[in-house]
């Protein structure tokens, strides 16, 4: 079990479920690690992939100290985020009156009793630049279809919010593309102008970028089509460097500029197959 030196005694058991709870989840955990730039020294520092958190182990909210840690992590080029670990007990004294703050700032809870911690709140990556276009104000059912991307964005899973919204946009654009084919308003060409249409059969399996292909084939194109294939060809490249290769330090650069816009462009192709 590691040593801590900085935190108070009585919050030492706590730190050390937080220990085990990361290390658990993969993460590379580093105990009381000192850096230049930290306002002070955090209990944990957990890295996975591209992610940091850091993990402040406290009886007590000290907003003014989480503020700091917060600037200092919008202040990063990273997926950077910040979360408190409390004990059970302190949590109807301390955190009704902070709890609407943490959400705000993007500070993740975890609540600490019997040696185990549980996720009260995710924390945020304070990096990415993300605003998106308000859900409440899309029909029933682009609410219905990108309901889940949603939440993984409201509960600081961008990744996944973007993955969950692709798939979301492919599964709607398999049926769109089908049913254009079979009532002949479109027909697909091969590369000496005869119709080649894909069976249903093989547009039930299709993914996003070959969708993208035969959309390109197709004529005539209607004006809710020539949107569909440009969303496919826009948003496709980084879609499939997720999947792949989201290890890549390129895949995370690439991905933390492109991901707003791309989100932008689902929502707006989502509307145009749900009208």
């Amino acid at each position: 079990m590691p040593k801590f030196n900085t935190i108070a005694t009585e919050l030492v058991e706590h730190a050390e479920a937080a220990f085990d709870y990361f290390r658990n989840l993969g993460y590379t955990v580093k105990v009381e690690p000192y850096e230049i730039h930290y306002p002070f020294r955090p209990a944990l520092v957990c890295k996975r992939d591209h992610t940091q958190l850091a993990i402040v182990v406290c009886g007590r909210i000290e907003m003014q100290q989480l503020e700091e840690w917060v600037s200092l992590a919008s202040s990063m080029t990273t997926d950077f985020r910040v979360a408190i670990c409390i004990p059970a007990d302190s949590t109807t004294k301390h955190l009704p009156k902070h709890q609407l703050d943490l959400k705000k700032l993007g500070i993740g809870v975890f609540v600490s009793a019997d040696g185990n911690l549980a996720r009260l709140s995710d924390p945020v990556d304070q990096n990415i630049n993300v605003v998106l276009p308000p859900l409440g104000n899309q029909s029933r059912a682009v609410r219905k279809v990108l309901g889940p991307a949603y939440e993984h964005f409201n509960g600081g899973r961008w990744r996944d919010c973007f993955d969950e919204a692709c798939t979301a946009f492919e599964q709607e654009a398999r049926p769109y593309f089908k049913h254009a084919l079979n009532s002949g308003r479109l027909n697909v060409f091969d590369d000496k102008g005869h119709i080649k249409n894909p069976s249903p059969e093989r547009i039930a399996k299709m993914t996003l970028g070959q969708l993208g292909v035969e959309f390109g084939k197709a004529r005539p194109l209607n004006g809710t089509d020539s949107k569909i294939q440009k969303a496919i060809i826009q948003i496709n490249p980084d879609r499939v460097s997720a999947t792949h290769k989201n290890k890549k330090a390129l895949t995370e650069k690439r991905l933390r500029k492109n991901v707003g816009i791309h989100m932008h462009v689902i929502v707006q192709a989502v509307r145009e197959l749900k009208k």
